[in-house]
């Protein structure tokens, strides 16, 4: 999980650095630097979505984890799940 922040971190760095770039050269062309930062912008959300993934998969295991220790009986004295309210109400 940490390799995936600091792709994401550097990929924001690199967004800022982009933006940074298209501001300074707004007197001239802008178009090379437009495209970099749109570039920039796609890597970052890319990294960010990777990121997303990796924390759903933690949470999907967590909780699978903690639903079988509440079944088996492991699970420590009051971390029992309330019950469910019923689907229609």
């Amino acid at each position: 999980m940490d390799s995936a922040i600091e792709v994401m971190s550097r990929e924001y760095e690199e967004l800022v650095a982009a933006a940074v770039e298209v501001v300074e050269k707004s007197g001239g062309q802008p178009g090379r630097a437009l495209e970099e930062l749109k570039q920039r912008w796609q890597l970052f959300m890319a990294a960010c979505d990777e990121a997303e993934e990796v924390l759903e998969l933690a949470r999907r295991r967590i909780t699978a984890e903690h639903v079988m220790d509440v079944a088996s009986g492991m699970a420590p004295e009051g971390s029992a799940m309330p019950p469910l309210p019923p689907i229609s109400s």
